[in-house]
């Protein structure tokens, strides 16, 4: 129960009562000549500065109102971080293993898994969680497409309720994504729902943060005195979608993500495929709404480990790991000429994680099964996948 979201969330708005954090933030405003961002906490309005935005979770202690334009707006006067100290309560191990969900041994129409199938849900779920920690932990660009019913957002909407820091978006519109780029983990789910007018902008968006570059370039304007620049040097940013075949029964195949950006994005953010189905009776049980106070401890405690590895990670990586990982890298074939970087960071996570040698190979052979069964589904299946924008036959791009 302490992984059921309705826990989580009460843990979050009980713990964090009164307190703004990143997702409180709704977008920057210009008022009476100075620059804010506006943020809406129960029904209040509160104008940030930068350099509150940048010590949030705060709680505001003392503010003074503001009248304009026939709204109350609160500025915060005297304000208080909370964040929790980071400290090593749990291995890395332990860390990932505390977000495990049980999987289902029957896919969604009731068939039954053959044993190969079901142990190979649990491996991809393992390094579901793995590659999500490390983009919450480190920086990390990686795309991964599963089977309907995988969950692949189940962990990050656990990290959004514990941490503060994670933002999930179905964006329609680059504006959509700008302002959810204060965050330290962004996660765009599907991608298939954009205005024909958006595409290239946000394909902009991809090319810039793919990049590793340390600051974003906005490329859209609400009013001529919002910010253009955006520091992203800590973000990860993950894209999710259901697999090829799913948008070929669905007759929209032109929506699938390597049919609406180019090859420049996709070389950018390497991709995996993941198979499996969550046990959906582990959430049938609703918990009281008091439960969570029985999983506060663990909850801080995941907390306060989660910021300890964000500044100590590396040191987890002995010599003989990097070696692994090295020697991994140079016997591998990618193909993405940008993806090296991404998979180096997952791999040294799955070094820190693994016990010895043996389980090290074990899931660094099964990622870049995922890696390459990507890549070979959309061969097999489809002759329609962009390769150059001249390719695209979207309507944004001709």
């Amino acid at each position: 129960m302490k992984l059921h979201y309705t826990n989580l969330s009460n843990f979050s708005r009980g713990y964090y009562k009164g307190f703004i954090g990143k997702q409180h933030l709704k977008e920057e405003v210009a008022i009476k000549g100075e620059k804010y961002w506006l943020a809406e906490v129960n029904k209040q309005k509160f104008l940030l500065t930068d350099s509150v935005v940048e010590a949030l979770p705060i709680v505001v202690v003392e503010y003074e109102p503001l009248l304009y334009r026939n709204k109350v707006y609160n500025i915060p006067t005297k304000v208080k971080s909370v964040k929790l100290k980071p400290e090593k309560k749990m291995s890395f191990r332990d860390l990932v293993d505390w977000f495990e969900l049980k999987m289902s041994e029957y896919d969604l129409d009731g068939n039954r898994l053959t044993v190969e199938q079901y142990d190979k849900s649990k491996l991809q779920h393992l390094l579901y969680r793995i590659i999500v920690m490390a983009a919450e932990i480190d920086r990390i660009n990686f795309r991964i497409s599963t089977t309907a019913g995988f969950g692949k957002n189940s962990m990050v909407s656990m990290l959004g309720a514990l941490m503060g820091d994670v933002a999930e978006s179905n964006p329609r519109s680059a504006p959509a994504i700008e302002y959810r780029l204060f965050n330290k983990l962004l996660v765009l789910d599907e991608l298939s729902n954009l205005e024909s007018s958006q595409k290239q902008l946000i394909q902009n968006i991809l090319l810039q943060i793919g990049d590793f570059s340390p600051s974003y370039e906005k490329g859209t304007r609400a009013t001529t005195d919002t910010a253009d620049i955006y520091d992203i040097s800590n973000l990860s940013l993950l894209i999710f979608y259901n697999l090829y075949e799913d948008y070929v029964l669905a007759g929209q195949e032109q929506r699938f993500f390597d049919n609406v950006f180019t090859k420049a994005v996709m070389d950018r953010f390497p991709a995996v495929r993941f198979y499996g189905f969550l046990d959906q009776n582990q959430f049938l049980e609703e918990p009281n709404k008091d439960d969570w106070v029985k999983y506060a401890d663990e909850y801080k405690a995941v907390i306060s480990t989660i910021r300890w590895y964000r500044e100590n990670w590396v040191d987890e990586l002995t010599d003989e790991k990097y070696d692994w990982v090295k020697e991994t890298l140079m016997n591998k074939r990618l193909y993405g000429n940008r993806h090296r970087k991404s998979l180096y960071k997952v791999l040294s996570f799955l070094a820190v994680y693994s016990l010895g040698y043996e389980e090290y190979t074990q899931l660094s052979e099964e990622l870049f099964k995922a890696y390459w069964d990507y890549k070979e589904a959309l061969s097999k299946n489809s002759k329609s996948v962009a390769t150059t924008v001249e390719e695209i036959k979207i309507d944004s791009f001709i």
